[in-house]
């Protein structure tokens, strides 16, 4: 990847989102103050370590 190509700013690694979802992000951003991309950070963050968990869980004995 040539330095043109690099990601430059934080809103470039955001997926498309649906209409629910994108309302769903507003309205958390609304009543957290935090941004859009704090709040895709902690629920990715939190959905990949909630699926670990789970997935522990069923492999075991």
């Amino acid at each position: 990847m040539s330095s043109s190509e690099k990601i430059t700013t934080a809103e470039a690694w955001i997926p498309s989102l649906s209409r629910r979802m994108e309302a769903l992000l507003d309205e958390a951003a609304q009543q957290t103050g935090r941004s859009r991309e704090e709040i895709l950070h902690f629920c990715l963050k939190h959905g990949i370590e909630r699926m670990l968990e789970e997935w522990g869980e069923s492999d075991s004995p």
